[in-house]
This record gives C-alpha cells, sequence and structure tokens, in this order.
C-alpha cells in the first residue's frame, strides 16, 4: 500500500503514504510487544516457547496484565479498522490513493481490523475485553456520529467516502463490543456489505475523477456529457 500511494497516488501522495506507515507500524509494533509477553507467559506455565493460538488462548494471566496485552492488541486493529481518534491517517490514505489503492483499502485492509478484533482480541482476553466494553463502545459510537459530520463537511469526493468509511467501521465497533451474538452476526454482515459498497462508491469517484480531472464536487457540473452511459 505505501508504495502503491507514493508511487501512483495523487498531489500529496508521499505525505499519504509515510503517515499511513507510521500509524499502522507503531501499532503493529505494540500488537508484536504484547504477542512476545503472552508468549513468555505461557512459557512461564508450560516451560515450551509456542505461537500457537489454540494453546495462548488457555493460558492463565493476571487480569491486570491481560488488560495491557489486550489494549495492545485493540489499539493495533483499531488504528487499522479505524475508529476516533486513530482514525486520521485513513482520509489522507483514501485521497491520494489511486483508484485501484483507495478499493484495496476499502474492500480488504480495513476489514483486517475487524477481523481482528473478532478473532484475537475477544476470544484471546474475554474478561479484559468484557471490562473494556463500555470505552470500546464508546469510541464506536463517537466515530459513528463524527466522522458521519465530518463527511457532510467535505468537497472532495473521495474524502466524503473516506469519512463515511470510518462512520461505518464505528457501527462493527458497537458491535464487536457489544456482546451480543446478533450484533456479531451483524459485524460480519456489515463488514461483507461495506466492502463491496465503499469499493464500488470509489471506483465510482476514480472514473469521475479521471474523466473531470477534479475531485471536488462543487466543479462536477454537467455530468450528463462527461461520464459514460453505464454511470448515468
Amino acid at each position: 500500500m505505501y508504495f502503491l500511494i507514493s508511487i501512483w497516488g495523487h498531489e500529496n501522495r508521499t505525505y499519504a503514504a509515510i503517515k499511513f506507515v507510521i500509524f499502522t507500524q507503531v501499532s503493529s509494533l505494540l500488537m508484536l510487544l504484547a504477542i512476545v509477553v503472552l508468549v513468555l507467559i505461557g512459557h512461564s506455565h508450560t516451560g515450551a516457547y509456542t505461537f500457537d493460538y489454540f494453546k495462548l488462548q488457555n493460558t492463565e494471566i493476571d487480569p491486570d496484565i491481560a488488560f495491557w496485552l489486550m489494549l495492545g492488541f485493540f489499539v493495533a486493529f483499531t488504528v487499522k479498522l479505524p475508529a476516533v481518534p486513530f482514525h486520521t491517517w485513513l482520509p489522507d490514505a483514501h485521497t491520494q490513493a489511486p483508484t485501484g489503492g483507495s478499493v484495496i483499502l476499502a474492500g480488504v485492509m480495513l476489514k483486517t481490523g475487524a477481523y481482528g478484533l473478532l478473532r484475537f482480541v475477544i476470544p484471546l482476553f474475554p474478561e479484559a475485553a468484557h471490562e473494556f466494553a463500555p470505552i470500546a463502545m464508546t469510541l464506536g459510537a463517537l466515530s459513528v456520529l463524527y466522522a458521519a459530520m465530518m463527511a457532510y463537511a467535505q468537497t472532495d469526493l473521495k474524502r466524503l467516502i473516506a469519512y463515511t468509511s470510518v462512520s461505518h467501521m464505528g457501527f462493527i465497533l458497537l458491535g464487536v463490543f457489544s456482546w451480543n451474538y446478533f450484533a456479531l452476526q451483524g459485524t460480519v454482515v456489515t463488514m461483507l456489505a461495506h466492502g463491496i459498497s465503499a469499493s464500488a462508491l470509489f471506483m465510482i469517484a476514480g472514473a469521475l475523477q479521471e474523466r473531470l480531472h477534479t475531485r471536488e464536487m462543487g466543479s462536477m457540473g454537467g455530468l450528463w456529457t462527461a461520464v459514460p452511459g453505464c454511470l448515468l
């Protein structure tokens, strides 16, 4: 993604690519540290070093330590999701990325954050995650409302779609930490639906930019004569 943005991106592509790397790599290092500590704790109980998911899932961890380990995983995946206040890399990355890069971001990469919450944060640290749920759901609700308001304020078409993605991901964060079976099902459906619909929106935005040479919605008057029939 760094090379897609920095080589084939738009006018501020270098800034957006570096910001993307800093956010995602720093948060990933936190998760790596949490994984190493989790393995060391497992070794103290069993005498063996292992990264086996199911063995680590059954590791007995002090509640205080489990909370900090859960937080390392949570921050890493919430940055990738992303959710407020870790979202600021996404509008820049989406806006400056080429159309294919925006499609990959919306359709695949954002869903790795949601998958990580479902696959690792909740199963590995259920008690700590349950304790943290009110804060996580508050961040989810804040993401829904704040990003939606920011989307209304945008004049750049791709930036508008990017903020709506942050808002939609807030619903996923709410669903994951609501501790409700149907909410978890809804989370998975929302991941699939958003991946398809947001990718299609970025493809349309890319097609419009290619023909009109602008992303500013105020300059998109007279689309009837500028876009192919398949988009009308």
